[in-house]
């Protein structure tokens, strides 16, 4: 799907220009560590009241300096409480090796909604618990629109916080900023990229601490199937990011 034949540059790079002067839509992908709209990073951004979403995440790691690989997969139900309330109910596991699974949820308010002069601001946190898994965060999401409303899909500009009291079974009691960008390739399908700071190394070990980022695809088929793919490093080590996806189908609301 991402490979072009060279006589077709010319049609995808006029392609590209056209979107980005006149807007895309915007990408919500499923998190792994709860409340999404990138793959690693919480947004400024809730599904509207009653929407139900069921997902599941893969993401495979290579273990640095070997052959290995361990899979960070989340199962997520997410609810839309009221137009501006989200919660979630998570289970997060690392396998192989990694003990019980993780389990617990994540809620996130939209504190204030984006107009044309100030940004849509977010805050919220997850907590998982009981496994190999145990994650703690708390976060302040912000999202400002790139290009004009006139266009039917806007791009959007994501920056924020997140504090991180546990990651991944591991203690860090630090916060990194991180950031992202959405915009669209067609009405059905929007490209996204994000980066998180690295977090401070704990006595020597770089497990856990490393910058986090992603890139890919998020194709909507219809306004219930969601599917996310793309490359990721989560930070669990210096390695390159690994081809990773996620799946959500929506019951009611519509985005």
């Amino acid at each position: 799907m991402l490979k072009t034949p060279f006589a077709g540059l010319r049609r995808v790079l006029s392609l590209i220009l056209y979107c980005l002067a006149c807007g895309a839509s915007s990408a919500h992908a499923q998190s792994i560590y709860g409340p999404g709209g990138l793959l690693l990073n919480p947004t400024a951004d809730v599904p509207p009241k009653g929407k139900i979403t069921p997902a599941v995440l893969v993401m495979p790691q290579k273990l640095w300096g070997t052959d290995h690989f361990q899979s960070w997969t989340s199962y997520d139900v997410d609810y839309g409480v009221t137009d501006r309330l989200e919660a979630g109910l998570t289970v997060l596991s690392i396998t192989p090796d990694n003990g019980n699974p993780s389990t617990g949820g994540y809620l996130k308010y939209l504190v204030a909604r984006e107009n044309e002069k100030a940004p849509a601001i977010a805050i919220g946190g997850s907590d998982v618990s009981g496994g190999g898994a145990d994650s703690s965060s708390l976060f302040v999401a912000i999202r400002k629109t790139l290009l004009s409303d006139r266009c039917a899909h806007p791009a959007h500009l994501h920056l924020g916080l997140s504090y991180f009291d546990k990651l991944d079974g591991l203690t860090h009691n630090h916060a990194e900023p991180f950031a992202g960008v959405d915009w669209g390739l067609t009405r059905r399908l929007a490209a996204f990229g994000e980066a998180r700071a690295a977090l401070p190394v704990r006595n020597g070990d770089t497990d856990g601490t490393n910058p986090a980022r992603a890139f890919g695809l998020v194709w909507t088929p219809n306004n219930s199937y969601k599917v996310a793919v793309g490359f990721a490093n989560n930070g669990w080590n210096r390695g390159a990011p690994t081809f990773t996806i996620g799946v959500g189908y929506s019951i009611g609301g519509g985005r």
